[in-house]
Order: C-alpha cells, then sequence, then structure tokens
C-alpha cells in the first residue's frame, strides 16, 4: 500500500482520513493543523465553517498506484516528432521523403537501437536530435547516391548511432557553454572507439556498422581521427556520416556557441570538399537539403526583407530569388520588386537572416 495526497470534498471525508494540509477558516487563520486524524464530528465542523474541500493522505493500492510505462513508445513517439519536423523544413519534396521517413522508423524499431540511443536522450534533447537528424541527412544521401534498401538500412543505423560512444564522456565536458581546452577536445576524440566498443558488445550488429562508427571522425586527407586513415581507406558510409555530422552540427546551437547559417555551412563544405570530405558526397548533400524554402521570409544583407520564391527541387538554391516586399527602412514597397541573387550584378547582396 502506499499513501498519496488528494484534494477530497469534506461530504466525501471517511473517519480515519488523515489531513495532509493545515486547514484554514474564512478569516485566513488555522482551523485544523495537518497530520489531523479525521473523525465525524471534525467533519461537521468544518461543514459549519463552509469549508468545501481538503487534502488528505489515502492509501492507495500498488495496482491503482504505479503505471506501466513504455520508454521505447516515449521515445519512437519524440523521434517521430523530431523526423517529421526535420523532413519538412529541410528535405527536398522530391527526394521521396516518405522513404526516408519509413527508414529511419523501421531502423528505429528495434529494441537494440533505442536502448543505445536510450542514454544519449537522458543526456538531453541535443544529441538525441543530432543522432536522428544525421540519419536522416545521410539515408537522404544514400538515395540520392543510389543505394539499395538494405544497403540504407545499415547506412541508417550506423548514422543513427554514430554518437552513442558520447554517453562515456563526462557530462560536464559533453555540457560545457566554454570552449573546450586541448585537454577537453581529447577526451571527446575517444567517442568513436567508445562507440565502436559499445555497440561491438550489442548481439545483433554486423562488424560493418560498428566501424563505420569508428570511422566517421576520420579525414579526406588523413587528419581525422582515431586512426588518421587515408581517404581509400574510409569506409564510404563513413565518410557519407562525416559531411551529415558536421553539416547538422554547423546548423545547430550547441552550448558555447550558436548554430551557423546553413549557407555558410554548406560554404564550408564546398571549401573543404576532397580535402576533408568527399567533393561528390557534398554535392549529394546539397542535391538533397532546402538551403532556403519557397515562401521563407528573409532579410537581405541591404536591409530590405522580402520572400523567397524559388523552388525548393532547384538545385543549389543558395542564391535564391526573392520578391523584396519592404525596403532597408522596413517601409512597404508600392509594388513588390524581384531581386535573382544568382546574377553576377547581385554577387554582393545576400541573405542575412531568416526571419
Amino acid at each position: 500500500m502506499a499513501e498519496k495526497m488528494l484534494e477530497v470534498p469534506v461530504a466525501e471525508l471517511l473517519p480515519g482520513d488523515v489531513l495532509a494540509t493545515d486547514v484554514f477558516n474564512a478569516a485566513g487563520k488555522i482551523l485544523v493543523i495537518k497530520n489531523t486524524i479525521v473523525s465525524d464530528n471534525l467533519i461537521v465542523g468544518l461543514k459549519k465553517n463552509y469549508i468545501d474541500s481538503v487534502f488528505i493522505y489515502r492509501d492507495i493500492s500498488e495496482e491503482h498506484h504505479s503505471l506501466s510505462v513504455s520508454i521505447k513508445g516515449i521515445m519512437m513517439k519524440e523521434a517521430e516528432e523530431i523526423i517529421d519536423n526535420q523532413i519538412l523544413k529541410y528535405i527536398k519534396k522530391d527526394k521521396n521523403i516518405k522513404e526516408i521517413k519509413t527508414t529511419i522508423l523501421e531502423i528505429l524499431k528495434s529494441d537494440r537501437v533505442i536502448s543505445l540511443l536510450m542514454p544519449l536522450r537522458a543526456l538531453g534533447e541535443n544529441l538525441f536530435r543530432h543522432s536522428l537528424s544525421v540519419g536522416i541527412y545521410a539515408v537522404a544521401v544514400g538515395k540520392e547516391m543510389f543505394f539499395p534498401q538494405h544497403r540504407l538500412f545499415i547506412l541508417g543505423t550506423a548514422a543513427l548511432l554514430h554518437d552513442v560512444g558520447m554517453r562515456e564522456v563526462p557530462k560536464d565536458i559533453l555540457l560545457k557553454n566554454s570552449p573546450l581546452t586541448e585537454e577537453e577536445k581529447l577526451i571527446i576524440q575517444r567517442h568513436p572507439w567508445y562507440g565502436f566498443e559499445i555497440v561491438k558488445g550489442v548481439e545483433g550488429f554486423s562488424a560493418e556498422i560498428y566501424n563505420v562508427i569508428l570511422e566517421h571522425h576520420e579525414r579526406y586527407d588523413g587528419t581525422g581521427y582515431p586512426n588518421a586513415l587515408p581517404n581509400e581507406k574510409i569506409h564510404t558510409m563513413a565518410k557519407i556520416i562525416a559531411v551529415c555530422d558536421v553539416y547538422d552540427a554547423l546548423t545547430s546551437d550547441r552550448p558555447h556557441r550558436t548554430k551557423h547559417k546553413r549557407t555558410e555551412s554548406i560554404e564550408y563544405l564546398l571549401g573543404a570538399g576532397n580535402f576533408y570530405f568527399n567533393h561528390e558526397i557534398v554535392k549529394a548533400l546539397i542535391n538533397t537539403i532546402i538551403i532556403y524554402r519557397y515562401g521563407q521570409w528573409v532579410e537581405l544583407n541591404t536591409g530590405e526583407t522580402g520572400v523567397v520564391i524559388e523552388e525548393e527541387v532547384q538545385p543549389f538554391n543558395i542564391k535564391p530569388k526573392v520578391m523584396l516586399y519592404f525596403d532597408e527602412e522596413g517601409k512597404q514597397l508600392k509594388e513588390p520588386r524581384l531581386i535573382d541573387l544568382s546574377l553576377r550584378d547581385n554577387i554582393n547582396i545576400s541573405i542575412q537572416q531568416t526571419i
């Protein structure tokens, strides 16, 4: 049996109930102190003082007191909400977003995948959301590169689990809201090894999956970690996850910095193509994601404000067409004005921020 505090109408009080709080009269003075055992006379007195209800302790049987909670169901519901949000906002509609979502959800139905993601969720929503986002981007890129479905499942699984080793990193380092020291960076850089060992120790995962997890921070020029592998020795799936991981990290808020613009992040990946990252994979990501969605309100670096009217299916809409409605002083234009940011004449005009 367990005692629970309940608010009960005075008419439903029973002799033997125990008051959980003091009872006050209309003047604000204590009428009855807490922990008083209710009697018939007390019930009469409460009614005379026009007390409608009181808080009491009552024994509740454990079978009614306890609830059977499905943590998998809770995580699946949260995951689906995140997936819907990420796909609709960031993946082009012509990339068969329904299939991408279905693939990710099918992978998440595995108890062993959910159980490995649970410690990340316990560290905060950011790591969980990041894992899902990288999974979405990776599967989308895999489809763009014509991976068959069974290979997409392997890629998606490795992408969802790429950061499971983070649970072994001290929480004060992981959630630090200032730049990391060199020593702290070295500790963070152990997470691919931790992830490799964790996933390898769970029955049912192929060696390909945990080796891809181990390699997701290796780089094209051999400067990555943990093994400084050169390009030709890095698994293609690890290269895909590396690009998706960096893109999502750059475009998301972190404890020690605010997110970068999607255009800046794309420009970084392009500039690092065939240096840190495989250029073909970077192009596949760009062809998959929405940089500026149709109908997005934006402010230009000129101060003018308008709406993106370039369709999302257009490749590489980093410099889209914008219909301007307000001038640099915020005054509405008499007639909307179209500006194509991709034209050479507009090379110095760019989108300052989405609004």
